[in-house]
C-alpha cells in the first residue's frame, strides 16, 4: 500500500470536481464507489457543501462547545490523501473501507467529516480521502503533525498483516529511523517509474499511467503530481545527477511521437502561477491538467 498526501487546499468544491468527474470533462463520472464519514448525507454533491459550511461556522462551533473563538484563521481546511494498492492486489470494498478507517484514526481524524471516493479507471485499486480539518462539534482544527510518518507507519503495519511487503523503500526508511537516522522520503511513483524504465519515453509513460506529468519548468525538467504539486524528481531518485537525468529525459521533450503530448501556455494553464510554473508553449507530456482546484466554495447547505 502506498499513501500519498496531496497539497493542502481551500476548496472542497474544487477537490470534489476533480475526484468526481472524468479527466477533461464536467459530465462523466469516474467514481467506482463512495462513502461519507460523520455527516448526515451520503451524497457527495451535498457532502462537500456540508464540509464547507462547517468551516464557515467554525467560530460559532468553538463558542458553542465552550472554547475560545480566538486563534489564527485556518487557511487550508482541506486535507486530502490517497491509498493505493499494488496491481496484483484486488482488495474488496469492505477491506478498502477498513484501511480508510484505520488511516483516519492514525491521523486523529476519525471524528472529522470526510468524503471517501474510489476510482476504477486505473490498473491498481486506489481510494481518495478528503477530510475536513475542522472538527464538526468543537470547531478545533486538527494539527496533523507528522502526518507523512503516521501514514507510513500505518501502511507498513498494514502490509505486515497482509503478509507481503510491496514497498521496500518504506521498510528501509523505518530501519534508518530505528537507528536514529533520518529517513529520506522518495515519491514511490517517481522512484518506481525510474527503476522500471529503460529510457525517457518509458519513464514518461509510467508517470502518465499514475496521473503524473513530466514538464519543462523555468529552470529544469520537473514532475507535476495529480494534485498540481511541482516536484523536483532528482530528490526522489538514488545516485542520479542532473546531467544524467536531463540527458535521458531530454529526448522526451524533443520527441514528436510522445503519446498524449499537448501544448499549453502560461495564460491558459490553471496552474501557471504555482510552483515552478510553465513557460509559454511548454510541452506537457502526461495529459493536460484541466480541473480548477482554486474554485471557490458555494454557500452552505440550505
Amino acid at each position: 500500500m502506498i499513501p500519498v498526501i496531496a497539497r493542502g487546499g481551500t476548496s472542497f468544491h474544487g477537490v470534489f470536481q476533480y475526484l468526481y468527474h472524468a479527466k477533461g470533462t464536467r459530465d462523466e463520472c469516474r467514481v467506482a464507489w463512495s462513502e461519507t464519514r460523520n455527516m448526515m448525507t451520503r451524497c457527495l454533491h451535498k457532502a462537500w457543501k456540508v464540509m464547507a459550511f462547517t468551516v464557515k461556522v467554525q467560530a460559532r462551533l468553538k463558542e458553542a462547545s465552550g472554547r475560545r473563538r480566538s486563534g489564527r484563521k485556518l487557511e487550508k481546511p482541506v486535507f486530502s490523501y490517497s491509498l493505493s494498492w499494488h496491481p496484483e492486489q484486488k482488495p474488496t470494498k469492505e477491506r478498502m473501507g477498513e484501511a480508510v478507517s484505520r488511516s483516519l484514526q492514525a491521523l486523529g481524524l476519525e471524528e472529522h467529516e470526510a468524503m471517501i471516493i474510489a476510482h476504477g479507471d486505473r490498473q491498481h485499486s486506489h481510494v481518495h480521502i478528503v477530510a475536513n480539518r475542522v472538527h464538526p462539534v468543537t470547531g478545533i482544527a486538527a494539527p496533523l503533525r507528522h502526518s507523512k510518518r503516521k501514514l507510513s507507519e500505518f501502511a507498513y503495519q498494514w502490509e505486515q498483516e497482509e503478509g507481503k511487503i510491496y514497498c521496500q523503500q518504506r521498510e528501509e526508511n523505518l530501519r534508518e529511523r530505528c537507528r536514529g537516522k533520518r529517513g529520506r522520503y522518495r515519491d514511490p511513483v517517481i522512484a518506481s517509474a525510474w527503476e522500471k524504465s529503460s529510457n525517457g519515453l518509458e519513464f514518461a509513460r509510467l508517470l502518465r499511467e499514475q496521473g503524473y506529468q513530466l514538464v519543462q519548468g523555468r529552470r529544469r525538467i520537473v514532475v507535476r503530481d495529480p494534485w498540481g504539486k511541482t516536484i523536483n524528481p532528482l530528490r526522489h531518485l538514488h545516485d542520479v545527477s542532473s546531467d544524467q537525468f536531463e540527458e535521458i529525459v531530454g529526448e522526451v521533450l524533443n520527441s514528436n511521437d510522445t503519446p498524449d503530448c499537448q501544448e499549453t501556455s502560461e495564460n491558459d494553464s490553471p496552474l501557471g502561477d504555482q510552483g515552478e510554473g510553465l513557460r509559454p508553449g511548454v510541452t506537457v507530456l502526461a495529459g493536460r491538467w484541466t480541473d480548477d482546484h482554486r474554485s471557490r466554495d458555494g454557500p452552505g447547505p440550505g
